[in-house]
């Protein structure tokens, strides 16, 4: 019920830091999701999302989700000091609206350091990661349930990124949940190429192995493979279970492009 980081020294065995997100006991603020907390790829910084946090508000009697850094995308030092933060004013004050923990950090050409996170409002975020506290770059609503949390996944050859649990609808209805790809070009421009519908319900980020989307069905259970540029189905395989964890990828010799992109 209390959301911290703690840093170790593990050649001294000892804590030599902690962030408490959210001041106080049993004020929630978790740290929770795929991936952890993220490690800037210069190894200088760590970047998190932070869940809600529970602390009464005698100004709208009402307990908020908003205190501390309760809803928030923080940058930290390894000691964990907190260089940076923001909270995106669409994320509502009450409603239990998370981020998933791990952000997605990149930089593809022609963009400064990126950070992608999701929020359970459906909404995916992206930031200036050297300029967190300045607000974010753009949004995209993405998500139609409260479970749309983690981040996507980048193919720095294909200048994609691809967004897992996003919802897809069909004349005007929602019809399953599944992975939107976006095209990024050089002058750091997102473009939506497609989506496809590989289940419904919480979908962890999907696995790129070349140009082929590995993508888990979630509550529905089961995996489906895409043609990362075209989002054609290349097959599908299903399962008993539901498939929360991401795929992984181990003893890939060779990829096979997939015919007829």
């Amino acid at each position: 019920v209390n959301g911290r980081i703690a840093a170790i020294d593990v050649l001294r065995a000892r804590q030599v830091g902690i962030f408490d997100s959210v001041e106080g006991d049993q004020n929630l603020g978790g740290m929770w999701g795929w991936g952890g907390v993220s490690v800037d790829p210069k190894g200088r910084a760590l970047f998190v999302g932070v869940g809600n946090s529970h602390v009464f508000d005698r100004g709208c009697d009402c307990y908020v989700d908003d205190a501390g850094y309760g809803n928030a995308m923080v940058k930290l030092s390894l000691g964990l000091r907190v260089l940076g933060w923001h909270r995106p004013p669409s994320v509502p004050k009450t409603e239990d609206s998370d981020f998933g923990s791990a952000p997605l950090l990149i930089q593809p050409p022609g963009c400064p350091p990126l950070a992608f996170a999701n929020n359970k409002n459906g909404m995916m975020y992206v930031w200036n990661r050297d300029q967190l506290g300045t607000g974010t770059r753009s949004s995209v609503l993405l998500g139609g349930g409260p479970g749309f949390v983690g981040q996507p996944s980048y193919s720095p050859d294909l200048k994609m990124f691809f967004e897992g649990h996003a919802a897809i609808a069909q004349n005007g209805r929602q019809i399953g949940d599944g992975v939107a790809a976006f095209t990024i070009d050089s002058k750091c421009r997102f473009d939506l190429r497609w989506k496809r519908r590989v289940g419904f319900g919480n979908e962890p980020p999907p696995l790129i192995v070349g140009e082929v989307v590995f993508a888990p069905g979630g509550d529905a259970g089961g995996y489906t493979a895409l043609a990362a540029r075209t989002g054609r189905v290349l097959w599908r395989f299903p399962t008993e279970a539901s498939t929360y964890a991401p795929a992984i990828a181990a003893g890939c010799a060779t990829v096979v492009k997939p015919a007829s992109q």
